[in-house]
This record gives structure tokens, sequence and C-alpha cells, in this order.
């Protein structure tokens, strides 16, 4: 007969490349995000540069999530364009909701660390999840499970990120946030994607 185990070292691929990706695109997008919400404040306001910095800091971070991970996800089914392409759009839109937040609700300058890893977290997981939801749908019933996977690791990673951050520590922020965020995902995807068959005997 067939026994279902679990492929480990396609986690710890997903995993690597999930930290990788997301320490490197994350630096890109604290360096360019206020960059490009100064260079548009003087145009069209500050609205639209947190705006602008939202979507260029949710879409990279998505990209750093997808970019690393797609052709893994390739070689279990799932097509790789989808699923970066997917991710990088809810990315850009659940970034922009969460940097809108802080705008509308709070003095930005002023949210607690834990308070911005919670929403930041939370917008950004649950979007990211399902665009890349929408790449596993194929994968059965359980890939419902992949979004709030997804927020949790992100609500995670970004909480304890955050909390490390300061001047001259950013890459011990973002790579504690890809470690965690990496480590939850490719559990996640183990057990979604990386079940295979053993025969053993009767």
């Amino acid at each position: 007969m067939n026994e279902k185990q679990y492929d480990w070292s396609f986690g710890i691929q997903y995993l690597i490349t999930c930290a990788i990706g997301l320490t490197i695109f994350g630096m890109a997008a604290f360096f360019s995000m206020w960059t490009v919400g100064e260079a548009i404040e003087g145009i069209a306001g500050e609205t639209a540069a947190w705006i602008a910095a939202g979507s260029l800091f949710g879409a990279l971070f998505a990209l750093g999530a997808s970019v690393g991970t797609a052709l893994l996800m390739q070689s279990r089914g799932v097509d790789a364009r989808k699923w970066i392409g997917y991710s990088a759009a809810a990315g850009t839109i659940g970034a922009a909701l969460g940097f809108g937040i802080f705008l509308i609700l709070f003095e930005p300058e002023t949210v607690p660390d834990s308070l911005a890893g919670l929403i930041m977290g939370l917008t950004v997981g649950l979007s990211v999840g399902l665009g890349q939801w929408l790449a596993l749908r194929q994968a059965g019933p359980a890939a419902n499970a992949w979004p709030l996977v997804t927020t949790i690791a992100f609500i995670l990673a970004f909480s304890a990120g955050f909390a490390l951050g300061g001047e001259g520590r950013e890459w011990l922020s973002l790579g504690t946030l890809g470690l965690i965020s990496g480590a939850i995902t490719a559990l996640g995807a183990v057990w979604l994607l990386g079940k295979k068959q053993t025969a053993v005997a009767a």
C-alpha cells in the first residue's frame, strides 16, 4: 500500500528562498518607499504620498514572498506567473490599505511598533494570502486555509521585525521577519503541497 509522507526538503527550500527574498526585497522597500512618498507628497499631498509609499512597500514585500518560491511552487503544479502576479497585485492593495489605516486612525509617526506590526501583518498577510490562494485553488479544498497561514505568519513576522528595528538594525529586523514568515509559510506549503507517496509492504 502507499503511505503519505511529507517532503521536508521542499519545506527547507521554501523557507530559505522565502526568507532571502523577503529580506532583500524588504530592504529595497524600506529604502525606496519614503523616497517615492516624499516626491509624490510635493506634487499630490500627504494622503497620496502615504498610499503610494504603501503600495510600493506591499508590492516589493509580496515579490519577496513569491519570486524566490515561484519555481518551487511550479514544481508542485502551481503556475509561477500567477503566483508572482497575484501576490504582487494583492500585496500592493493590502499595504496601501494598511498605510491608509495609519493615516486615518493614528498619527503615523507615533504608532507603537507592536500595533504597526499587527496592522501591517494583518493587511499584507491576508491580502497576499488571498492573492496566492487564487493560484493555489487547484490544490483542493485544503488551499482555503492558505490565507490564514500567511496572515498568522506575517503578523508574527512583522511584529518581531518591527520590535527589533531601528537605525543600523535594518538587516536584523528584515532577516527576522523573513525567517519567521518563511518558516510558517513553509510549514503550510509542506502540509498543502509537500506530500509524497511512499510504497510500504502490506
